[in-house]
């Protein structure tokens, strides 16, 4: 029974000297996978950060793009801005040239026209004048016939007196008050 009892405590040694052996072992190989897990943590943590800084650099790019674009378009509006307006600018200079000129075509064209009205009055005023004129030489004419033919008639009659009974009535009845 000793001898059992040795035995059995042999066995129960070599039970526990296993047993720690096992849980070294055990404790190892957790280690081993505390020390896998740690590093798949850390690799996966590495990975999950550069893919962050990966997609920030992707985002910063397609920001950056997006500025550029933005920027490129804006440029692109003023540039048709600045060209729509230069057209327009020029435009308008046509359009006040083409007054201008049509103002100085119609105002020459009010000279040549008051011009001609003018020279029209002026010559209708001379004709006008001259015809005055000569109403008045053929009166002054027709005045100096009428005392010419009068003075003849005077003349005549002092040469040759009629005689009193061809005498008007009413000369006769004023014949002291009219000369001979």
């Amino acid at each position: 029974m000793i001898r059992e009892q040795k035995i059995y405590h042999q066995y129960l040694a070599q039970r526990r000297k296993e047993e720690k052996a096992q849980e070294k072992e055990l404790d190892r190989i957790i280690e081993e996978e505390k020390e896998k897990k740690l590093a798949e943590k850390d690799k996966q943590l590495k990975l999950e950060k550069e893919a962050r800084k990966q997609l920030v650099n992707e985002v910063m790019c397609t920001r950056k793009l997006q500025v550029q674009e933005k920027l490129q378009r804006k440029a692109k509006e003023q540039e048709e801005l600045a060209m729509e307006q230069e057209y327009i600018n020029a435009g308008l200079k046509e359009l006040n040239r083409e007054e201008n000129e049509n103002f100085a075509r119609r105002s020459s064209l009010a000279q040549q026209y008051r011009k001609q009205l003018q020279m029209q009055m002026s010559y209708q005023q001379q004709a006008r004048e001259a015809q005055k004129e000569e109403e008045r030489r053929e009166l002054e004419a027709g005045i100096a016939a009428n005392k010419i033919c009068q003075d003849k008639i005077q003349e005549v009659l002092r040469v040759h007196p009629v005689p009193p009974r061809n005498v008007h009535p009413m000369r006769r009845a004023c014949s002291r008050e009219l000369p001979p």
